[in-house]
């Protein structure tokens, strides 16, 4: 874990703050059937 940036951290850490919101963005929008940018191109 010591090798692992904190910067990095932050993505695979599931407790993360910005991973979580994103995470639960992402799912949100994906059960609401909303169109994702990456899914529209």
């Amino acid at each position: 874990m010591s090798l692992s940036p904190p910067g990095v951290r932050l993505f695979y850490d599931p407790r993360g703050h910005h991973a979580g919101a994103i995470n639960e963005l992402c799912w949100g929008l994906e059960e609401a059937g909303g169109p994702l940018p990456d899914h529209n191109l």
